[in-house]
């Protein structure tokens, strides 16, 4: 997580540098603004999608056994899907897009 960290702010601090180079006034420039808000955007997503990998109740997780009898040939599988369980108070935002 410090390494995402680092390398965004290091690459957004760059196109800082080049977008405040290519206007005349990059505070009064609209253009710039909404660029700034897209890096905002994308680095909070991009932080919330590496947390939700590594707490282990927002992946869903499936399993299957299979189970195959060699002299007479028979086959059996059993499965098991856990999906995620989202707090009551987190739901509205967790819905899909």
């Amino acid at each position: 997580m410090r390494e995402f960290i680092q390398a965004f702010e290091h690459s957004t601090e760059r196109m800082y540098q080049m977008l405040y180079g290519a206007v005349e006034d990059p505070d009064d420039d609209q253009g710039v603004t909404e660029v700034f808000e897209w890096f905002n955007l994308v680095f909070r997503f991009s932080t919330y999608a590496l947390l939700s990998g590594w707490i282990g109740d927002k992946q869903d997780a499936s399993t299957i056994r299979t189970t195959i009898n060699l002299t007479t040939g028979e086959m059996a599988q059993e499965g098991e899907r856990i999906e995620m369980k989202i707090p009551k108070k987190y739901r509205r935002s967790a819905r899909r897009i």
